[in-house]
């Protein structure tokens, strides 16, 4: 069984000198120009030259959270249909709000989702599951009638979003040293490479003409 990648490039991390401290609760961050002193809850202590806080959209108690927030959307799958998938299997996703995505697997299941509401609370977003199913497999079913609309699987979860959609990268405002890779918006994949671009660039001393837009001094 193939090991996640995620996992392989933890190794291959470790491979070439990193450590990995797992797990581990992070009880204060101490930076200084020196040097980041991480504590953690039941030790070790980590010191480091740098520090870059990847949190998901769990922002650090030091960065002030502004006009961010958590957004749930909801999702289903339908039976596996090759022959009914549209010509190039072309992603689709409306400009509307409510918004509705498809795309198809490989194995010819159709994923359709969107649906978004103003709900933080996780138990309220899974109450809605159901009644969200219903929802996503008549629009789909209208859109694409030559598909088989019926739900296999249905699910929610939540994503971060901003103001304008774009992700929060680069130094964290009164830490030396600190960097944070938030990726509030619709293209996480996207903004995880930029995010790695950015900070190692910020990092080593160099320049890149994307850290602006995205830095923690505007209005995230």
């Amino acid at each position: 069984m193939r090991r996640p990648a995620a996992i392989r490039y933890l190794h291959a991390a470790i491979a070439r000198g990193a450590r990995l401290y797992s797990p581990a609760d992070v009880s204060d961050v101490e930076p200084s120009e020196a040097r980041v002193v991480i504590h953690t809850r039941d030790g070790p202590d980590v010191r480091a030259r740098h520090l870059v806080a990847a949190t998901g959209y769990e922002m650090m108690k030091a960065i002030a959270k502004k006009a961010n927030r958590i957004i749930p959307g909801w999702s289903i799958a339908t039976r596996p249909q090759l022959r009914n998938i549209w010509p190039t299997a072309a992603m689709i996703r409306e400009a509307s709000d409510p918004y509705l995505y498809i795309r198809a697997t490989s194995a010819g299941e159709v994923i359709c989702g969107g649906e978004d509401e103003k709900i933080s609370d996780a138990d309220r977003r899974d109450a809605r599951i159901a009644d969200k199913t219903r929802t996503l497999a008549r629009k789909l079913a209208a859109l694409l009638p030559d598909i088989d609309a019926a739900p296999m699987h249905a699910w929610a979860g939540s994503f971060g979003d901003s103001p304008v959609g774009t992700p929060a990268i680069g130094r964290i405002p009164g830490m030396a040293n600190c960097y944070a890779a938030m990726g509030y918006g619709g293209n996480r994949i996207t903004f995880s490479m930029m995010a790695a671009q950015i900070l190692r660039g910020m990092i080593t001393g160099r320049s890149d003409p994307d850290s602006d837009p995205v830095s923690f001094y505007g209005d995230f």
